[in-house]
This record gives structure tokens, sequence and C-alpha cells, in this order.
């Protein structure tokens, strides 16, 4: 096939991206709706419309269970977990907030009475499969939770779950945006929890 305006080379570029936005679309890693609406754009020419955006809606499949053994290996269990979340099939980031659990004039409290404070006020806590989900997809993580806090590496915490770990502990698991990538954490609730350490709730479902 002759080629009108670009090489054979470039032609094989677009079609292997285009391969692989149908990937990201199939996996959940770029909306449907949003790939369609930016191919659309494109098509149009109206390039000075077109906008980034994160993800809105994420969606969750409960009849996969997280499984703590398989993601963090022997010896680790589910001790204990806020039930209201696992109704939720898919999660609308509009209405996710980080909450702090320390008040004002706290420099840092324990992680026990962050959990108690954060069921005392009702909101749902997200739970490891949302943690595990954003871990395993990156890209649905919201550029926002980079940001650090007073100058301080922010752990994001899903405290929807507490696990109990090989020595006995309850940990909750933690995202952080740290050297330019992602990592995670497994935090005691014996440890201090700093305000540099909220965690990601919904006020209702």
């Amino acid at each position: 096939m002759t080629r009108r305006n670009v090489t054979d080379e470039q032609f094989g570029k677009l079609s292997r991206r285009t391969d692989e936005l149908k990937l990201r679309v199939d996996e959940g890693v770029v909306l449907f709706d949003e790939a369609m609406d930016g191919l659309q754009v494109i098509i149009e020419g109206r390039f000075g419309k077109m906008s980034i955006s994160e993800p809105r809606i994420v969606s969750i499949d409960r009849s996969q269970p997280f499984d703590s053994v398989k993601f963090l290996g022997q010896g680790w269990n589910i001790e204990e977990q806020d039930e209201r979340v696992l109704k939720l099939d898919q999660l609308d980031f509009s209405k996710v907030r980080l909450e702090h659990v320390t008040r004002e004039g706290e420099f840092s409290i324990k992680g026990e009475e962050g959990l108690r404070r954060l069921k005392e006020a009702g909101y749902i806590r997200l739970d490891a499969k949302v943690f595990q989900i954003l871990w395993e997809n990156n890209a649905l993580i919201p550029e926002s939770w980079k940001q650090k806090t007073n100058g301080s590496t922010t752990y994001i915490f899903f405290n929807g779950t507490v696990l109990r770990d090989p020595g006995g502990g309850r940990d909750v698991l933690a995202l952080c945006w740290s050297a330019g990538q992602w990592g995670r954490d497994d935090r005691w609730l014996e440890e201090d929890w700093h305000v540099s350490d909220p965690s990601v709730v919904l006020a209702s479902i």
C-alpha cells in the first residue's frame, strides 16, 4: 500500500499506539467513553479543545476478593473489614476525599486512635481491594495524591481493611509518591501517624 503523507515506519508506530490504546481500554486503565471522545477530537481536528483528565470512575471486581496471602505472602490475614465498602462495584473519584486523622495542634497520634476516629465519624473507609487495583494500575491514581504534606511524603492509607501480619501486628496498606514513582507501605496501627498520613474515604455510598 502506498502512503501519501506518512512513511511505512510512521504508519506502523500509529498502529502500535492504537493497539496500546485498545489494550488500556480493555484493562480499564482508560475509560471507553473518554477514549472515544479523545479520538473524535483528533478526527475533527479540534486539538485546542483536547484535554487529559484524571479518571473519574474506576470499576471494582468484587467477584475476586482481596487475597492477603497472594498479595502479601504467607502469614498475612484480614483481621477487620469495613463491610460497607464491599458493596461498591465502582469508585467515583469525585466523591473520594483524603481525611486527616490528626486534629489541630497534634503532630501525631497512634494509628489505632486514628482508626477509631474514622469509625466514629462514620466515614466509609476504602479497602485493600481498592488499594490493589490502584497499585496494579498506577495510571488510575489521581495526580493530586503525589503532592507532599508540609514538605513530607504523603502516605495515603486504606483503612477499610485491617490486616494481621505474620508477627501478630495490626497493619493497613498505604500508597506514597516518592523518588518519581509510586511505592507502597504497610504500617502498624501501633505506630505514630502524622499529619502527612491521610486516609482515603467516602462520606457515603
